[in-house]
């Protein structure tokens, strides 16, 4: 059995030229809902949505994250 040909790598020539970017949304709750429980009748306070924005570099693979508690943007007024 022949080994597997080596993994294709792209290479930047400086840092800054390439970025990764990506979003998530993350459930926020404080207790466990109506489908673990049953019961509808109990709310849990501050239930929502995180949005999580990740940027990593290609070239020197430096990763940034930031958690917001909205992912639209603000309104200048």
């Amino acid at each position: 059995m022949e080994p597997k040909p080596p993994p294709r790598r792209f290479e930047v020539e400086a840092p800054g030229v390439l970025l990764h970017l990506d979003t998530k949304k993350l459930a926020r709750f404080e207790r466990p809902g109506h489908l673990v429980t049953g019961d509808r009748r109990r709310v849990s306070p501050g239930a929502g949505y995180d949005a999580v924005f990740a940027a990593v570099d290609a070239r020197s693979r430096l990763a940034y994250v930031e958690v917001k508690a909205d992912e639209r943007k603000k309104k200048r007024g």
